[in-house]
């Protein structure tokens, strides 16, 4: 539920600008919400890395740019990791995780596709009905646990990068590996302070992983340890932890 000020402040969404000029608010995750129906609705398009709003300012992406509202950064946070079963239907597993990523400020690379998408209206650009997803990178997105099941039927993902991830933790690592474990070669878990020693353990279970680096983990109380057992059960992986 959105906080009873939202309605009061999303009214003024309908103040017109100066005829003709455009505001763009570039972040990593934006959001446009607006009346549809007679209740308030996020749509995928408040998902773009750049948003343009013509004719129109809303104050709302201002504040969220500040992050002056984190009780309403953490409601977006929910709402875009949610799993919608009915877009799966239509579009497709990889369509759909491709859009789960972007949405929360990530990007993904298509196969057989050189460039990564990272704006969020150029998602079509490189895929197709045969295309898969091969690299995700969701360095500084809003990915959490929630939205794992996205990647429920992916095949072809070979590489994954989590840097600065806020929400990354241990339950996320392990569902990971539920999902990705026989596929993954590539992994990066860097400057994620939620991750603990159980999380990097289960690292264990991505058999064919040959490179794992590791650093700037916080919540990791016995790096050395986990290391060296991830070397025990991973011996044909390069594993690297920054400072170790």
């Amino acid at each position: 539920m959105l906080p009873r000020y939202s309605a009061v402040m999303l009214r003024t969404m309908s103040r017109p600008v100066v005829q003709g000029a455009r505001r763009t608010f570039s972040r990593d995750r934006a959001a446009a919400v607006w009346m549809n129906a007679g209740r308030w609705q996020l749509t995928s398009e408040c998902a773009a890395r750049t948003v343009r709003l013509h004719h129109y300012y809303c104050p709302i992406l201002a504040m969220i740019q500040s992050r002056n509202m984190s009780l309403f950064g953490s409601f977006l946070d929910g709402a875009w990791n949610k799993v919608d079963k009915k877009r799966i239907a239509e579009v497709g597993a990889e369509v759909a995780a491709a859009e789960w990523i972007m949405r929360c400020g990530g990007s993904v690379k298509w196969s057989n596709h050189a460039k990564w998408v990272t704006d969020y209206n150029q998602l079509g650009m490189g895929s197709g009905p045969n295309t898969k997803i091969e690299a995700i990178d969701a360095s500084n997105a809003c990915i959490n646990s929630d939205g794992f099941a996205y990647l429920e039927g992916l095949k072809d993902v070979r590489m994954v990068k989590f840097h600065k991830t806020a929400h990354i933790d241990n339950k996320a690592l392990s569902l990971l590996a539920d999902y990705l474990g026989s596929g993954l070669v590539t992994l990066e878990v860097t400057s994620c302070g939620n991750v603990g020693d159980w999380g990097l353990k289960e690292l264990a279970r991505f058999k064919n992983l040959k490179e794992l680096h590791l650093g700037d983990l916080p919540g990791v109380k016995n790096p050395a340890e986990c290391v060296k057992h991830l070397k025990s059960q991973l011996p044909q992986c390069s594993i690297t932890y920054d400072g170790l």
